[in-house]
């Protein structure tokens, strides 16, 4: 399996990303093609869904001065990872005000093919 590590300090700069281009070059070479995201609310299906999702949270939050952070390290096995992040406001409160955990699988390249979210707090 990749380094899950080094994949989680990508993905979690993939939503900071404040340029589109960029952030539209990592999704592409960490999602697989036909994978799957999905949130409480959505699910996304391949690239162009992925990039319109993150795109959207990153309007949302980032575009509003927040910013997200991995909260230690990611947990894995059988290609497969668990991981924790916070999500901090604009006020630069040592306080999250969002937390997640995302359990993600990978396929055997290290790309992402499923990736589920769920809102901790």
């Amino acid at each position: 399996m990749t380094d899950i590590n080094s994949a989680l300090d990508r993905y979690i700069a993939v939503w900071n990303e404040t340029d589109p281009a960029r952030r539209r070059a990592e999704i592409e070479s960490l999602w697989d093609a036909d994978a799957i995201y999905a949130n409480g609310a959505s699910e996304y299906r391949g690239h162009d869904e992925i990039a319109a999702g993150v795109t959207r949270s990153h309007d949302a939050w980032v575009g509003t001065g927040h910013r997200f952070e991995a909260a230690g390290i990611a947990d894995s096995h059988h290609n497969t990872a668990r991981f924790v992040w916070h999500m901090y406001g604009p006020d630069g409160s040592a306080e999250p005000v969002s937390i997640g955990t995302n359990f993600i699988r990978m396929n055997d390249d290290g790309q992402i093919v499923s990736d589920v979210q769920f809102i901790d707090r």
